[in-house]
């Protein structure tokens, strides 16, 4: 069996879960980045190839933990991260 390491920038995760013919392999670390990158682009509800364009921008273009915990929340949201 292969090794399925990341193909974003900078990542070094393997076994990855996640395969994207147009992109590679995408790691959940990574997953959850872009997620942050397209709240912080102002994208939502993107159609399929948009997203698939933004995520190649994404893997190809950006730097791991580029845009980890860096998103812009409201006072409600900080504390709903913490609560148990």
């Amino acid at each position: 069996m292969g090794v399925l390491s990341c193909h974003r920038n900078g990542c070094e995760n393997i076994m990855c879960d996640i395969y994207i013919p147009a992109v590679g392999y995408v790691c959940d670390d990574c997953k959850e980045e872009f997620k942050n990158y397209t709240l912080a682009n102002g994208y939502e509800n993107l159609k399929e190839y948009e997203i698939l364009k933004e995520l190649k921008n994404f893997m190809r273009e950006t730097v791991k933990d580029e845009y980890s915990g860096n998103r812009e929340m409201s006072i409600d949201e900080f504390f709903n991260e913490y609560f148990k």
